[in-house]
């Protein structure tokens, strides 16, 4: 699950110190357990009004007789991007610049898991082309990177496709 995080609040059990989340989609709240360990390793993603993905396990609570989330792994947009995304699709309608694109994409090249494809989406028109480039060229899904190429082919140009390459 996502949303932003409204809250966190700090709380003594008998295994510990344990945090209550509440994270906000704009349609609902919900708590999320966090226990110490797992809030010490992700400390900085958790900040009011930040995005959060939280994987984890929903369950009955017998006290309340609701249901009660157990987060397993808390992730930023930035986390989530290098551990699924699959593909970075970059539109170039009229701004193909080969050299250019080299550069942008250089610092960002990496292999094996958390790096991802690059497509180049070009049309002009009469004709329309994904060319994919070769695993030489897979990049780390990197924030800075997203916005370097946003700056220069429009933010909406730049895409990551979650899922199967």
């Amino acid at each position: 699950m996502a949303g932003t995080l409204a809250s966190v609040r700090s709380q003594m059990t008998r295994r510990g110190r344990m945090m209550v989340v509440v994270l906000d989609d704009g349609s609902a709240q919900v708590e999320v357990t966090v226990f110490n360990e797992l809030f010490e390793k992700h400390r900085e993603k958790l900040k009011e009004d930040a995005l959060l993905i939280v994987a984890g396990k929903v369950q009955r609570d017998d006290f309340s007789g609701g249901l009660r989330v157990l987060a397993e792994d808390l992730l930023d947009l930035e986390a989530l991007s290098g551990r699924y995304a699959a593909r970075l699709r970059l539109v170039m309608n009229g701004g193909a610049d080969a050299k250019r694109l080299q550069q942008a994409l250089m610092p960002y090249r990496a292999s094996g898991p958390g790096s991802c494809l690059v497509v180049v989406s070009y049309s002009n028109g009469q004709v329309a082309s994904d060319v994919v480039l070769g695993d030489a060229w897979r990049v780390r899904p990197d924030g800075r990177l997203i916005d370097e190429l946003g700056a220069w082919l429009a933010p909406q140009n730049v895409q990551l496709v979650y899922g199967a390459a």
